[in-house]
């Protein structure tokens, strides 16, 4: 059996089903394990532990945000740690055993520990995606010969480690591998063959002994030099060699260069090749078809030409260039990908080339700069509002697929109602509207809103921002609200929701002026945040059909007093009741955990009714919050006692 069949081995091993509790034991610490005691298959609250000997799988997800486990002391069997196996948790020590063959995915993934040296020992052969990433505690990290793959995110985020020393076995590095460590140096080892994106941004120094790559003027390149796939230049105009084919994802992350110009050998610009970089102006020569995702995203750019060979702009790709304020858009340019100038303030002149078929999602969105625009004779498709977020923007439509009536624009049918962009208070939809896009009202003008029987759905944020909306109806066709579509509505305060609504998503009415609301006798799901920061609402009847209430629902209704609870619900998410200081009782329906933060800071919160059928007490549920343990009975006090103890320490 060959490396590659051990580990796959091992790694199903790791694999936790229900049914391996029924052929399990518990040692006396609370550590269940297989019958065998070949697999440690959950590990539980303790300061130190001494895995025993014969343990040859620490399975997933075993000690994770078990508190504190300080040290763990592995036996000389061990063979395989599992996914996430260690994650949040706060080690002081880690010292792998010889014969440990592979360490899962996040094994150790944002652990808070004192530990400051880390060893990978030469037994091992697999290090899995982010498996130490975010461990901030760590300084220096020493790979046994055993690894030949640096994976994913192995390092990453590992914002004190300075030395780490690689052995010359490491044949590929992967992407984001020690992204943001501090490291001053690295070389890369001599038989490495294959380099993922940019694994090395924030590293100051990067050597390379490797043959597969040329390491020139602090820029790395392939072999052939027809890639380019790290620049580290300190220049402030750069002239990339001709030849070179390829700008690789990432490659401009940590460059100083302000000035780039292109060779004409140059094809392809990868994904967020010059995102978060220094760049203000570049030259594109003819021959480029596309801008790849993110490739200029978060730059300082100020203007762009973009020649005349390009047919597609990617998604994302010139996002929050604040400072970009001049476009020539090529005249062959297709399709505009979702969200390519959103956020981009400065562009103020935007003047769409006529073969221009697809406008993607909120493409344009929040260039506040932007006062008018022309939809061309050729565009057949206009994604989620283009043009969210801007004020007073004049639109006109050459197109005959879309509409302009009173400032609204619609599909040639009438039936979606795609945004809004004018300066009326009330606003009354015509019958024959079935859709309302995202973002369509994103508008500080409107007061009211009237909508039509005809509409069955209202799309992700259509009303969100809309500061003086007072007043809405919610006709019965209403299907479906997406989420954020009524955040931050300070002033609106609707009183019933659509009968037939089954859902009410993220974030619907998040920060809204809702007091009261009735809710519809259908609803299965209230989603995270529905009704976070509503400080007007003062009670709340959840329905009998309702299943799952989501993590910060009614967290910071800072004014509810009153919370009726059915037997139906399942399950109460993180926070749900976070911050309510006007709550005073609350009687839970037979749920099996109360989550994370439940009741955190409800500091007026005393009587709590929770169910025998609590399995399960999260942390800081009980922060700020005494309950009455009259009302409770003697396993839950001692569950609640528990929970509040663990609360110190955080």
């Amino acid at each position: 059996m060959n490396n590659i069949e051990k580990i796959e081995s091992w790694r199903k091993k790791a694999v936790v089903k229900k049914e391996d509790f029924n052929d399990s034991f518990t040692d006396k610490y609370g550590v269940i394990y297989s019958r065998d005691g070949k697999r440690l298959l959950k590990g539980c609250d303790l300061p130190k532990y001494d895995v025993r000997e014969g343990t040859e799988v620490i399975c997933n997800d075993a000690f994770d945000d078990c508190y504190p486990v300080d040290i763990v002391k592995f036996p000389k069997s061990l063979k395989y740690i599992g996914d996430r196996a260690f994650q949040n948790t706060f080690p002081d020590e880690i010292s792998f055993p010889e014969g440990l063959l592979g360490i899962g995915e996040c094994a150790y993934h944002f652990t808070q520990g004192r530990v400051k040296e880390l060893v990978i020992p030469d037994s091992v052969v697999f290090v899995g995606q982010a498996a130490f990433h975010r461990m901030s505690h760590i300084n220096k990290a020493v790979v046994g010969s055993g690894i030949t793959t640096i994976a994913e995110l192995m390092f990453a985020g590992c914002d004190e480690l300075e030395v780490l020393i690689l052995p010359d076995t490491i044949k590929v590095i992967k992407n984001s591998a020690f992204e943001y460590c501090p490291i001053k140096k690295m070389v890369i080892p001599p038989n490495v063959k294959e380099i993922g994106a940019n694994p090395f941004c924030g590293i100051t120094e990067l050597g390379c002994l490797s043959e597969n790559f040329i390491n020139e003027d602090d820029v790395l390149y392939s072999k052939d030099k027809k890639e380019l796939i790290i620049c580290n230049t300190k220049k402030k105009e750069f002239y990339i060699p001709n030849g070179v084919q390829v700008i690789r994802p990432f490659a401009f992350n940590d460059s100083k260069a302000e000035c780039v110009i292109l060779p004409e050998s140059i094809k392809e610009i990868g994904k967020e090749a010059f995102c978060r970089s220094k760049l203000k102006t570049i030259e594109l020569p003819l021959g480029i078809t596309s801008i790849g995702d993110n490739a200029f995203s978060l730059s300082d750019l100020e203007s762009i030409d973009l020649p005349d060979s390009i047919t597609q702009i990617g998604k994302n790709a010139f996002m929050w260039c604040e400072k970009l304020k001049d476009v020539h858009f090529p005249k062959n340019l297709q399709e505009i990908g979702d969200q390519a100038f959103y956020l981009c303030g400065a562009l103020s002149n935007v003047q769409l080339p006529e073969k221009l078929r697809v406008i993607g999602d909120a493409s344009f969105a929040q260039c506040h700069n932007l006062k008018e625009i022309s939809l061309p004779e050729s565009v057949d498709v206009i994604g989620r509002n283009p043009f969210a977020l801007i004020s007073d923007l004049q639109i006109t439509s050459l197109t005959k697929n879309y509409k302009i009536e009173d400032d609204i624009l619609y599909s040639s049918d009438g039936k979606t109602l795609i945004c809004f962009n004018g300066n009326q208070k009330i606003v009354q939809i015509p019958e024959g509207v079935e859709v309302i896009r995202t973002f369509a009202f994103n508008s500080k003008h409107i007061t009211s809103v009237s909508l039509p029987s005809s509409l069955r759905e209202i799309e992700k944020g259509a009303f969100g921002h809309c500061e003086e909306l007072r007043e809405i109806n919610m006709p019965d066709s209403i299907l479906t609200i997406g989420e954020d579509a009524f955040e931050r509505t300070e002033n609106l305060n609707i009183k019933a929701l659509p009968k037939h609504l089954k859902e009410v998503c993220a974030s619907t009415f998040f920060g809204s002026g809702i007091s009261e609301i009735t809710l519809p006798e259908d609803l299965e799901i209230i989603g995270e945040k529905a009704f976070s920061g509503c400080r007007n609402l003062k009670k709340i009847e959840i329905p009998s059909h309702t299943k799952v209430i989501g993590g910060e629902a009614f967290n910071a209704c800072e004014s509810l007093e009153s919370v009726i609870l059915p037997q139906s619900v399942e399950t109460i998410g993180c926070a749900a009741f976070r911050l309510c200081n006007s709550l005073k009782q609350i009687k839970l329906p037979p749920i099996s955990e109360l989550q994370d933060a439940l009741f955190e800071y409800s500091d007026s919160l005393t009587d709590i009714y929770i169910p025998d059928s609590v399995q399960k007490i999260g942390k800081k549920v009980f922060s700020d919050v005494k309950p009455n343990y009259s009302l409770l009975s003697p396993r839950i006090v001692k569950m609640v006692e528990k929970s509040k103890l663990k609360d110190l320490v955080f």
